[in-house]
């Protein structure tokens, strides 16, 4: 698009000088100008990266929805996942698409001014099975309701809120732990000692910690 934006300025500017033009001979500066804007391009990418990777908790309460993504995309690239952003519309509940070994993780973002709420776990569950997901996730810079956490307990949803993201921007735990995103992955084929389910990354009212994925059956928990 900037190629051809710049092309035309280059031709508007002749024609405005009135000088004669062969259109053969400047049709060889569009390579050129196509090689700027993409150079031009992955400056505006790369500017943009550094400055949400260097974003604290109140730049990131200012930023719009669709930079909430972007942000939590390239902090998910620097832990080492493939990630991939879905449609703006027709999303089916996941924002992001996240890759690690054999497992996917969906994650849906919420950059909100008030208490997140059991809507976005219903959406994040409903949306498990369309994305073939093994987990999902709701992050957001707010906090989330009862209601919220219960359901997403019930359906195994690992909830990032206001306090934990601030952990992790302040920890670099997002940034710089691509050996504990493996940790956590080898985790998944650690079998529970009472009843030989897999142990998953977990959130609750007193921190962090590992659970049995056979909750509530089994109420087995191991600390970071």
């Amino acid at each position: 698009m900037l190629s051809v934006i710049l092309t035309s300025l280059f031709y508007y500017y002749e024609y405005s000088n009135n000088r004669s033009f062969n259109f053969e001979i400047n049709i060889e500066i569009i390579p050129g100008l196509f090689a700027v804007s993409v150079l031009f391009f992955y400056y505006l990418h790369y500017r943009k990266k550094r400055k949400l990777l260097a974003s604290d908790i109140c730049v990131v309460d200012k930023l719009s929805g669709t930079d909430f993504e972007l942000f939590l995309y390239y902090h998910f690239k620097k832990m080492g996942y493939r990630v991939r952003l879905t449609p703006i519309t027709h999303d089916f509940g996941a924002d992001l698409v996240l890759k690690y070994k054999r497992k996917v993780t969906i994650v849906q973002a919420k950059r909100w001014n008030e208490s997140v709420g059991i809507k976005a776990v219903q959406e994040i569950v409903g949306a498990l099975n369309y994305y073939n997901a093994d987990h999902a996730i709701v992050a957001t810079n707010s906090v989330f309701t009862r209601s919220a956490k219960i359901l997403a307990q019930a359906n195994d949803v690992q909830l990032i809120d206001r306090r934990l993201l601030i952990q992790l921007i302040e920890e670099g735990n997002i940034g710089d732990t691509v050996d504990e995103t493996e940790r956590i992955a080898e985790l998944d084929s650690i079998e529970c000692p009472f009843c030989g389910s897999s142990l998953q990354l977990r959130h609750g009212n007193y921190g962090t910690f590992y659970g049995c994925s056979n909750y509530p059956k089994c109420k087995y928990t191991r600390n970071l």
